[in-house]
């Protein structure tokens, strides 16, 4: 399955609530830059974050790691944003 990767995603998720949640995850995305002789070559790390709310049967908290195997090109494409926007700040 790795083989065939054309991308990776690596995400960490918390949820908690009760009766109502609440979710948020951070993560990577790696994509795959070509695959000549069987030697992959992979992009830098593209930082994710997902934020989401739900209702139902829920009391407690949980955190969750997922490992995502992207396996078209355009699987990719469809998590990376058009327009990428950053912040930082120095002293």
């Amino acid at each position: 399955l790795l083989q065939a990767a054309k991308g990776i995603l690596f995400l960490t998720v918390l949820k908690g609530g009760l009766v109502v949640s609440g979710r948020v995850g951070t993560g990577l995305l790696v994509k795959r830059l070509d695959n000549n002789n069987n030697c992959a070559k992979w992009s830098a790390p593209i930082a994710m974050g997902i934020m989401g709310m739900g209702w139902g049967a829920l009391a407690g908290g949980d955190v969750t790691h997922y490992l995502v195997i992207l396996t078209t090109d355009q699987a990719v494409l469809d998590l990376v944003p058009e327009n990428q926007s950053s912040s930082s700040s120095s002293l």
